[in-house]
């Protein structure tokens, strides 16, 4: 298989891909397998989106990744308003799932990085529990500094997965796939605070909310302090509605 050339969305110089959830399972399943060459997905939402337009670093990351998929409901939002176009939100944690899901039955390999120290002993015990085939090379917490990176990255080396799990803060977790070498694994993916809810020591949202697109509602009320973050993207959202205004 060939990676075939996809036309994609362009917002603000980031081009968003327009595969539905089951063509970006299909596309990961053939880079993990080797059939296309080594990548990563990022998983975008407006808070990433507003931090690469003050950080050249981001954007080339996001802009460098295999694909770029709409995680926030802000970001679907968008590309109705601005392109008239229906595509569906893609969860960082479901697509995660799903990809250890595949890693467990196709015998890929995973490395988890992220969250606080021994969080990420919790995901690997809790997925294992439900995948018992699943082979886990490796787990990091995501609290490290710039110059413990590089030990980081020789860890991940040694460890050659199939598959880099990584959930670290937005902005953080996009460089930091975008400085790992491809020739260390097959496949990349953002996952934000997804390692919390796999080791159940956060909640998600009722399924009831995440069907509305309220997602982000819950976190807030779970999280006060999240309304800072989901403030500082306004200009975003108030960017969209301009350029509507303006077509």
């Amino acid at each position: 298989m060939v990676l075939e050339i996809e036309e994609k969305i362009q917002i603000d110089d980031i081009p968003l891909t327009r595969k539905n959830f089951e063509e970006i399972l299909q596309l990961s399943r053939s880079i993990l397998s080797g059939e296309n060459p080594p990548g990563y997905i990022v998983t975008l939402n407006p808070e990433i989106l507003t931090l690469s337009r003050k950080d050249p670093e981001l954007k080339s990351a996001i802009q460098k990744a295999t694909l770029v998929v709409p995680d926030g409901i802000g970001i679907t939002w968008a590309v109705k308003k601005l392109f008239s176009l229906e595509i569906k939100r893609v969860p960082g944690i479901d697509l995660g799932e799903a990809l250890i899901k595949i890693c467990a039955q196709e015998g890929f390999t995973v490395f988890f990085l992220g969250a606080k120290p021994g969080i990420g002993q919790m995901v690997e015990a809790s997925f294992k529990a439900k995948y018992p085939n699943l082979e886990v090379t490796g787990v990091h917490h995501g609290y490290f500094s710039e110059k413990e990176q590089e030990g980081v990255i020789k860890e991940i080396g040694n460890a050659m997965p199939s598959l880099v799990i990584v959930g670290m803060g937005a902005g953080k977790q996009e460089k930091f796939l975008s400085c790992l070498p491809r020739s260390f694994y097959r496949l990349g993916i953002t996952v934000g605070g997804s390692l919390d809810i796999w080791a159940g020591t956060k909640k998600r949202a009722p399924l009831w909310m995440r069907k509305a697109g309220l997602e982000w509602l819950y976190r807030i009320l779970k999280e006060p302090g999240r309304l800072i973050r989901l403030l500082k993207t306004m200009p975003f959202f108030l960017g969209v509605l301009w350029k509507k205004r303006k077509s």
